[in-house]
Parts: C-alpha cells; structure tokens; sequence
C-alpha cells in the first residue's frame, strides 16, 4: 500500500526483545487485540501502550506470554481517522507535549487535557489509505496515525469496529448523521 509502519515483532522470548532493544533503541509495547482492562469495587487498570525499558527487559521471565513491541516513533501529532465509504474524518491530537500522554493519549490528562481539532490529510496518505481499505475489504474503520516532527506519515492500525463518536463529537463531524444516511442509501 506504500504506507510507512513502525518496526515491529511479535515474541514471547527476553533474549529476542533484548536484541530487538540493543538494535533498534527504544521500544514500545501495546495489546494485541483490542486495549484490555481490569477492574474491581476501588479502581481500574487499562493495558495501554507503554515505553520498555532495559532493566524491565531484563526482569522478565525467560519466556512469556506473546506480546507485541514496536519501535517507539517520535511524533508531532497524533491522528485518528474514521473512515466512512471512502471519506476521511480525521482529528488531530496534540499529546506529544504531556509528560503523562507522550506516549500513549489514552492516559488521559483530566487537569489539562490534549487539543483535539479537525485535521485535513494529505491527498497521498488518503489515496493510500483507500488502497489498503479496499484490499481489507473495509467500507468503515478507525484508523490511528503518527506524524512525526519531520511530517513522515506513520500507520499504526485500522480497527473495524472502531468508535466514531471519539473523533465525531469534539471535531463537529455529526458523524451519527453521516451513518445514518449511508445506511439509509444502502438500504434503497
């Protein structure tokens, strides 16, 4: 598709990461599947993107459950895009500048919270981003991008079943609206 994707491995082995580690520098670890959480009467705990350090490298077991690692990309802007039948709804997320949401937005800073604000793609990255929703055979999708501070567009992920009103609500899109008529159209 010609889109630019972080380095990635999949392993359940410390020596493996070890090496991925001492050769690429920093790391990041995510979920898999979707971002899991636990939660009891007092408090919740989410599974989100992390930062890995050596020294937590080297504290793992030798073998452990699979998980995903990534080298860590340096960004300006975050990007999350709903994709609805070949049109972009994309929203710039301005985390990079929170000590707490550097990494990963979703530790979310309730004191100072991220600027979020429409954000226009480049006809490039939504010519290659149709591409790779056709060959998906995807109509609708969450998709999530990384611009890094030399304006190098990063995919990371497109989930299916991902949540509009995310980027809906503090972009103005009314994206229930746009849903709607599709699905009106479709049923014709």
């Amino acid at each position: 598709m010609g889109l630019q994707i972080p380095i990635s491995m999949l392993s359940n082995s410390r020596k493996k990461v070890l090496d991925f580690y001492k050769n690429h520098g920093e790391i990041i670890t995510k979920p898999l599947y979707e971002t899991v959480y636990f939660r009891d009467r007092f408090s919740a705990v989410f599974l989100k993107t992390g930062k890995i350090s050596e020294d937590s490298l080297k504290s793992l077991p030798s073998t452990f459950f699979p998980s995903l690692f990534q080298v860590y990309v340096e960004k300006d802007v975050e990007l999350r895009v709903f994709y609805l039948e070949e049109k972009f709804y994309t929203m710039a997320i301005f985390s990079q500048l929170d000590k707490q949401t550097k990494i990963d937005f979703r530790n979310y800073n309730d004191e100072n919270p991220n600027r979020n604000v429409p954000y226009l793609l480049p006809k490039e990255i939504k010519k290659k981003l149709k591409k790779l929703m056709k060959k998906l055979n995807l109509n609708t999708g969450s998709i999530d991008l990384i611009k890094t501070p030399n304006k190098k567009y990063v995919f990371l992920e497109v989930n299916p079943t991902g949540q509009f009103g995310f980027v809906s609500k503090p972009c103005n899109y009314y994206l229930e609206d746009e849903i709607a008529k599709k699905l009106i159209e479709n049923d014709q």
